[in-house]
């Protein structure tokens, strides 16, 4: 059987490895076009495609899905399916190609959490599980059938590159099953229900801002949910102050208001709305990354009492 994968970032990598080494045959890779990034406007590649040039496939990078000469070019491929991991919305006039359509792994348990954060999402609201689905592609973004689903158990203080890191390995089992069912017609895809769907919408940059009126769980998840990039942050001296790796004190120390911040030797204590949080790794604007215990070496923030 003939496959097409649509992929762009770190997520979609253990769901090619996977497929490169079964029995179905990958025809060619599809992804972003190559962007410059940074002060030197260096070209920064998708990880897909260096991954795919690696194993020596086609590598297609169309600026427009609907461009007459890409569509030419997939239809000679003669895919069987087309796998889609952490892409772009398709159009029918791609999804339709394929005998057997198009097949998307998303990292919620459908129809919770449609749309292109779900896992910021699961980890932001404290939510306790989430999984991965497979799933049709159809007109409508992430609301086709669902073929197969995995839960997945969310720590307490786990962030979001070790929920996507997990994730994105049990969605590429998840995948692979998937197409074995398929092919053998022994899936029954089911209809989502929309009365209990939720949304995933991107996150805004003025959800970065830690309040510090919040609980402290609610501040706890928020760090989490954006470590380790793009990073919730403070005010402090009129600079930025990203936060990483809290956790939730087994005990109070002792009463802190609101931003206020208390030392101990390798992490800062802060107070929220609703007792204290910790915090064991931080970045000044402008600086690198650096555990606590490292920073308070050189810098002492007992100085400030509130970070704002």
């Amino acid at each position: 059987m003939n496959i097409v994968f649509f992929g762009s970032p770190e997520f979609a990598v253990p769901s090619l490895h996977i497929l490169n080494n079964s029995k179905y045959k990958i025809k060619a890779i599809v992804t972003t076009p190559d962007k410059p990034s940074g002060r030197g406007m260096k070209i920064n590649y998708p990880i897909i495609k260096k991954e795919g040039k690696i194993l020596k496939y086609p590598i297609y990078q169309p600026v427009d899905l609907n461009d007459n000469d890409f569509l030419s070019s997939l239809k000679k491929l003669n895919a069987d399916i087309f796998i889609v991991v952490a892409f772009r919305v398709l159009p029918h006039e791609i999804f339709s190609l394929p005998k057997y359509g198009a097949v998307n792994l998303h990292a919620s348990v459908l129809p919770k959490y449609r749309g292109s954060s779900p896992i910021h999402r699961a980890i932001l609201n404290g939510d306790k599980t989430t999984g991965v689905s497979t799933f049709q592609i159809s007109e409508s973004v992430d609301k086709g059938n669902i073929f197969l689903q995995k839960h997945y158990t969310i720590d307490q203080n786990a962030n979001m590159g070790r929920v996507y890191y997990d994730l994105s390995k049990l969605g590429a089992e998840l995948l692979l099953e998937t197409i074995d069912g398929i092919f053998s017609n022994t899936l029954k895809p089911m209809k989502q229900d929309n009365k209990i769907a939720s949304n995933a919408f991107k996150l805004k940059k003025n959800e970065y801002i830690i309040n510090w009126n919040e609980t402290n769980i609610n501040i706890h998840n928020k760090i989490r949910a954006l470590s380790p990039y793009p990073g919730a942050y403070t005010i402090l001296n009129k600079k930025r102050i990203k936060l990483f790796e809290s956790i939730i004190p087994p005990e109070t120390i002792k009463y802190l208001k609101p931003g206020e911040i208390f030392c101990d030797n390798d992490s800062i204590i802060i107070g929220t709305g609703l007792d204290n949080i910790a915090v064991k790794s931080i970045q000044v604007e402008g600086k690198k990354r650096l555990l606590v215990k490292e920073y308070l070496k050189g810098n002492n923030i007992l100085n400030e009492k509130y970070f704002t």
